[in-house]
C-alpha cells in the first residue's frame, strides 16, 4: 500500500471515537460554550474533527477540478465512496429493529433515508439510524469543495475569514430564532468553516507530514467509517453492556469494511473495463 498521511488517520479515529463515546454516554455533557454558536459535546467536537479531516484528505488528493466533466467525475466517486457503505447499513439497521422497517414504510420516506436527506425536511437521521444526518451534510460539503478550493487558492484569507463569518451568522441566526431541528448541526453553511479550515490547512501546509505504511493501522483508521455508521443502531436497539456493544460494533464494521472494499474493487474494475472499451481509448 501507498504511505498515507498519519495526521489525517488520527483525526478521523480521534473524531469517531468522540462520536461513539458521547452516543455510548460515556461522555455527555458540553464542555465547550460559546454562546449562542458553538457548544458541542464530546460528539459534537467529533463531528468538528470529521468535517475538517474531510475537506484537508479532498484537498490532498485534488488538486484542482476545472471541468465540468472532471466536477462530474469527482461526485461520482464520493457517491460510490459514501453510498454503497451507507446502504449496507441501513439494511443492518433494519435487521436489528422490525419496528424501523414498520415506521419507514408508514411514513412514506423510504427515498429520504435511502438518500441520507433527512435532516433537509426536518426529520433529523430519521427512524433507522439517526447518525445519517451527517450523510446529507457531507454530500452537500463534497458539492462544494472545488469552489471551496479554488477560492481558497486565489485569496486565502479572504476564504478564511468569509467561511468563518457565514459559519458564524448562520449558526447564530438559526440557533438564537429555534428554527427547524437543529440546522446549526446539518445545514452546509454553518459547518463550511469546519470544513474548509481543513482546505486552508493543506493548502498552508499546516499539518505534520509524517506518513506510515501500516496495512494494520490503515485497516483501522479505515474501519472508522464504517463505526460511525453502524454504532448507533447496535446502541439504541440493543440493550447490552458496553463490553458487549464494543465486540458487536468491532465486528460488525470489520466486516461492512470488507464488503464495501469488495464493493470498491468492483467499481473500479468495471470503471476501468468501461474506459477500456470508449473509443478514444482503442487503438487505430
Amino acid at each position: 500500500m501507498r504511505s498515507r498521511i498519519l495526521f489525517f488517520d488520527l483525526i478521523r479515529i480521534a473524531a469517531v471515537w468522540l462520536i461513539v463515546a458521547s452516543h455510548v454516554g460515556m461522555i455527555a455533557n458540553h464542555y465547550i460554550k460559546i454562546e449562542n454558536l458553538y457548544y458541542p459535546s464530546w460528539g459534537g467536537v467529533g463531528v468538528t474533527f470529521l468535517l475538517f479531516v474531510s475537506g484537508a484528505v479532498l484537498e490532498y488528493n485534488y488538486k484542482s477540478i476545472t471541468s465540468f466533466s472532471e466536477y462530474g467525475s469527482f461526485l461520482l466517486k464520493r457517491f460510490e465512496r459514501i453510498y454503497p457503505a451507507y446502504w449496507i447499513s441501513l439494511a443492518i439497521a433494519l435487521s436489528m429493529s422490525s419496528v424501523g422497517a414498520v415506521q419507514l414504510l408508514e411514513k412514506g420516506n423510504v427515498l429520504l433515508q435511502i438518500s441520507g436527506f433527512m435532516a433537509f425536511t426536518n426529520q433529523w437521521g430519521g427512524e433507522i439510524n439517526a447518525v445519517v444526518w451527517f450523510i446529507g451534510l457531507i454530500m452537500s460539503l463534497y458539492a462544494m469543495f472545488p469552489l471551496l478550493s479554488a477560492i481558497c487558492r486565489k485569496n486565502s484569507c479572504l476564504f478564511f475569514l468569509g467561511t468563518l463569518a457565514i459559519s458564524a451568522t448562520f449558526r447564530y441566526y438559526f440557533i438564537i430564532n429555534h428554527i427547524g431541528l437543529r440546522p446549526e448541526d446539518w445545514f452546509p453553511l454553518c459547518r463550511i468553516f469546519e470544513f474548509g479550515l481543513g482546505i486552508y490547512a493543506v493548502q498552508h501546509r499546516l499539518y505534520p507530514k509524517w506518513t506510515y505504511s501500516s496495512r494494520q493501522f490503515y485497516v483501522f483508521a479505515e474501519m472508522s467509517f464504517y463505526i460511525f455508521l453502524v454504532h448507533f443502531p447496535i446502541i439504541y436497539l440493543w440493550k447490552i453492556n458496553n463490553l458487549v456493544f464494543l465486540v458487536c460494533t468491532l465486528f460488525l464494521s470489520f466486516g461492512l469494511f470488507k464488503v464495501d472494499s469488495y464493493i470498491q474493487k468492483s467499481i473500479k474494475n468495471v470503471a476501468g473495463e468501461s474506459s477500456a472499451q470508449s473509443p478514444a481509448s482503442k487503438p487505430t
